[in-house]
């Protein structure tokens, strides 16, 4: 993965190193190792970046972040159902089982991120790449997309379900097995080594 970069220039408040409230939290924000904690909750959050932090309550459904950038945090088993992410970047985090159910994506990025058992299903993602990184079985099942991409992605037991995949290319993706439904894989670009998968869908075996 190229290498992430924090612009810290466009922020003007720099934290290392403390706990912070997220009603706390100002815009043109950079927090690097530090602990978030919640009291009462917050709506929105914009124009700030998070390097290495730790959010002591990983529940953000129905928060709405707008041009926020996450590198090296840990959102394991963490819930962003029903939430807005605007101009949204992830580098290298952790988000095994992170649930971002029937939520909206536009203009965002997952680099190098692990995401095993994580769950987009029902959400609307606009312009939204992952590259790199891991997405083995993990859920896009019902999703509206357009101009979804994903780049060298370990993706081995993903679940397409009821999702039309016109125009996605998983050519440079691995996976053995995925879930999808045929009648919906028209315009689905793959690599020739990847059609077994597919064609077991279809009940059809293969032989020497």
């Amino acid at each position: 993965m190229n290498e992430f970069n924090i612009p810290i220039t466009n922020y003007e408040h720099v934290i290392e190193n403390q706990t912070v409230m997220i009603e706390d939290i100002q815009s043109y924000s950079y927090f690097k190792n530090c602990v978030i904690e919640y009291k009462f909750g917050r709506r929105q959050i914009n124009e700030v970046a998070f390097e290495n932090c730790e959010f002591a309550y990983h529940d953000l459904s129905s928060m709405e972040f707008l041009d926020c950038l996450f590198y090296k945090c840990d959102f394991s088993n963490g819930e962003f159902k029903s939430t807005t992410l605007y101009r949204v970047k992830f580098g290298s985090c952790k988000l095994i089982g992170a649930q971002f159910t029937n939520s909206t994506i536009k203009d965002g990025q997952f680099l190098d991120c692990l995401l095993t058992y994580s769950s987009f299903s029902d959400s609307k993602l606009t312009n939204v790449h992952f590259q790199e990184g891991k997405l083995d079985d993990s859920f896009f099942q019902h999703i509206k997309q357009k101009n979804l991409t994903f780049s060298r992605v370990a993706m081995d037991g993903i679940d397409f379900y009821e999702t039309p995949l016109k125009d996605i290319d998983l050519s440079t993706c691995e996976f053995h097995l995925i879930n999808l439904d045929i009648a919906l894989a028209r315009g689905l670009t793959i690599r020739p080594d990847q059609a077994y998968s597919l064609v077991a869908l279809c009940g059809v075996k293969l032989t020497d």
